[in-house]
């Protein structure tokens, strides 16, 4: 039974990431996700979008995904130990817009996260 609901979670969760990338990337005038994996017991998080004004895609992989809380704040956020790019990009240049190796989790889905986590 608890397996069921650890997968149960697993997936849950990571359809609410896939909507929340989505979501900053096009809130963030990025470009458009074309790809999404999420390994959850390895934490490990992989997209494959193509950046605003480019024509190849950028694969990514950040390591160590988290959610973490700002009480004071009450926001929520998706942290990441280390992102890395795919050699079409310069790193630097994709963390420029990543700052800090977190995004804030919009609230509708905050909220959401919050239950199942």
């Amino acid at each position: 039974m608890l397996r069921l609901f650890k997968k149960a979670k697993g997936e849950t969760f990571s359809k609410a990431a896939h909507k929340m990338i989505s979501y900053y990337l096009k809130k963030q005038n990025i470009g458009e996700l074309k790809g999404f994996n999420i390994d959850n017991s390895t934490k490990t998080l992989s997209i494959s979008f193509i950046p605003k004004f480019f024509t190849e895609v950028l694969t990514i992989e950040a390591t160590n995904y988290n959610i973490v809380k700002d009480v004071q704040q009450g926001k929520s956020y998706l942290t990441f130990d280390n992102i890395t790019t795919s050699k079409n990009w310069n790193d630097d240049r994709f963390k420029g817009l990543i700052k800090n190796k977190k995004i804030e989790i919009p609230d509708k889905y905050s909220k959401f996260i919050n239950l199942i986590g």
